[in-house]
């Protein structure tokens, strides 16, 4: 009776020592998960049990352009087309054949109205009016909108927070930049000499914008109408109300109306210095926030 009971108590013990043996062998061969856990990254991953050493992306601000003309008439929007006749005012008639202008000092505005850029900086070198030069370090928050390329533009990294009422930046570059040796910037960055119809000199700096039209035909001679030096600086103030989502890709879709910059030249009598002057004071007031998108790519 002894011996059987001995018998019935191994069986019974027999499995529970197996299902620990198995445990204990998972558990001896599991590896933790290595990934990013960083609640701000876009690459945040719930399944790691590990963080990375550098393998979280964080988010970035970028802006989608629309170039448009507004019909004003019927209150519509219309695609901005090179080398397509326009007709503003019903006489005269234009055809656009580039364009191209640098957004700079790129910024949301906080409900509180304090301003938030993005983090990136570089360390360039800057001409002193006395020939010199030094190395400073600035914001890094360019972009080179041209009318011939794809319209969304990367600013840089923004982890910001919280609720905005809206964007600023610069159409130009603002005066500390504008010192700066093109040739100090990485090989791809808008300010870098890769478009050296862009650049003025060391003296005057960058051009803020660059267009070339045509009047009636293109048979016609062109107009090349140049802008920059910082008195020619102009700062572009946007309202619209959004908020920031942690972990995600921020995409603010400016529209831009082309007939503003236009709509007040007369071709028939206008020198292009005169067209200057009515573009300048006409781009102000032609951006607007059309909306504002998040993504994780």
């Amino acid at each position: 009776m002894r011996k059987h009971s001995k018998i019935s108590l191994i069986r019974i013990l027999n499995p529970v020592f197996f299902l620990l043996f198995v445990v204990g062998l998972a558990s001896g061969c599991y590896e933790n998960i290595e990934g990013c856990l960083d609640l701000d990254a876009t690459n945040f991953d719930v399944t790691s049990d590990k963080a990375c050493a550098d393998c979280c992306t964080y988010p970035t601000l970028r802006i989608n352009i629309l170039h448009r003309i507004k019909d004003a008439s019927r209150d519509t929007f219309f695609n901005f087309a090179l080398n397509t006749k326009i007709s503003l005012n019903g006489s005269d008639s234009f055809q656009v054949s580039s364009v191209r202008y640098y957004l700079s000092d790129i910024q949301l505005i906080k409900e509180d109205g304090t301003l938030v850029g993005v983090e990136d900086t570089l360390r360039v070198k800057q001409f002193n009016n006395n020939g010199d030069s030094t190395f400073v370090t600035i914001a890094n928050n360019f972009a080179l909108v041209n009318r011939q390329t794809p319209n969304t533009l990367s600013i840089g990294t923004l982890r910001a927070k919280g609720k905005y009422v809206g964007l600023q930046f610069n159409v130009g570059i603002y005066e500390a930049a504008n010192k700066a040796a093109p040739s100090s910037f990485p090989r791809t960055h808008p300010l870098a000499y890769g478009d050296s119809t862009m650049y003025f000199s060391r003296d005057s700096g960058y051009v803020f914008y660059r267009i070339q039209l045509f009047k009636d035909t293109l048979t016609a001679a062109p107009f090349l109408l140049e802008n920059g030096t910082n008195t020619q600086l102009r700062q572009i103030i946007v309202n619209y109300p959004f908020e920031l989502k942690t972990g995600f890709n921020t995409v603010v879709t400016l529209r831009v109306d082309y007939r503003k910059w236009f709509e007040q030249i007369i071709f028939s009598t206008d020198s292009a210095s005169d067209m200057v002057t009515k573009v300048t004071k006409g781009l102000v007031e032609s951006f607007e926030i059309a909306n504002v998108s998040y993504s994780l790519r």
